[in-house]
């Protein structure tokens, strides 16, 4: 959509406390037809972020925080209620250069380059600082963009190296009253199992359940099949001393060897 300049609003749960339908990291983004893609997990907060994200997008509006306390009066409006509260940053993207420089090398980072963070400005009580403000840090410490306040970036770029090599997303107080939402992306984890004997089909249906890209390896068809590890992203026949030359290897990449002999074994490692 940057790439096409077509505006759209990014909804993104940044904190929450208590019982909530969704966690931090969430995200809804809502195009201009009202077309939306994503959940921040259904029911009136989500339909009030709609509505908000359209009139934002007609109006040419301002970034908006806002904070969602799911208690009884909310389950009055919609039958449900969670009993936590949720933070939400809703940010409007009306121009190419606002974000895409930052969404290209975000979506290199899922697809297995170098991992990187990126904070964004979400609340402050300061007038000086701009919501949506964003600060792009790269695993080594590199930085593009700025919070607006060169002690603020400081302060947060140790958080963004920390964060880029799992993925994960804080939601961090600085020492000046602004509220700052620090997110990791980096490529989901890959484990290569090279062996598709018992061993290695137990661990694949675990592995599925975590999250991983999963890869299987083995020189027998009857084995090496899409059928035996329907869960898996490739089945690759081939013979342990080769079969890893067909597959990117990344540093957030696993091994897991348990073949049908140690005599292949040796050979796999």
């Amino acid at each position: 959509m940057l790439r096409e300049s077509k505006p759209c609003v990014l909804c993104t749960v940044v904190h929450t406390k208590g019982s909530t339908p969704q966690k931090a990291g969430a995200k809804l983004l809502i195009r201009e037809d009202g077309s939306s893609l994503g959940t921040l997990g259904g029911g009136c907060v989500e339909g009030d972020m709609w509505y908000l994200a359209t009139q934002i997008l007609k109006e040419k509006g301002k970034p908006v925080f806002r904070e969602y306390q799911l208690n009884e009066e909310m389950a009055a409006r919609g039958g449900l209620v969670c009993g936590g509260t949720m933070y939400i940053f809703i940010d409007p993207i009306f121009t190419p250069e606002y974000f895409q420089p930052f969404a290209e090398k975000i979506t290199n980072a899922l697809q297995g380059e170098a991992p990187l963070a990126v904070a964004t400005a979400v609340n402050s009580t300061e007038d000086k600082l701009t919501l949506g403000a964003k600060l792009l840090i790269s695993e080594n410490g590199a930085v593009q963009g700025s919070l607006g306040d060169s002690n603020l970036d400081s302060e947060v770029i140790s958080i963004g190296k920390k964060l880029a090599a799992f993925g994960d997303n804080q939601f961090h107080r600085a020492s000046n009253g602004s509220q700052i939402y620090v997110e990791g992306f980096t490529s989901p984890p890959t484990l290569i199992l090279i062996g598709g004997g018992h061993v290695n089909k137990a661990i694949s249906n675990l592995a599925a359940t975590l999250g991983f890209r999963i890869f299987v390896i083995d020189d027998r068809p009857e084995f090496a099949n899409r059928e035996r590890f329907a869960e898996t992203e490739g089945v690759i026949i081939a013979d342990y001393s080769d079969g890893l030359d067909k597959l990117k290897v990344n540093s957030n990449t696993y091994i897991v060897v348990a073949t049908r002999g140690h005599k292949y074994d040796d050979v796999a490692l």
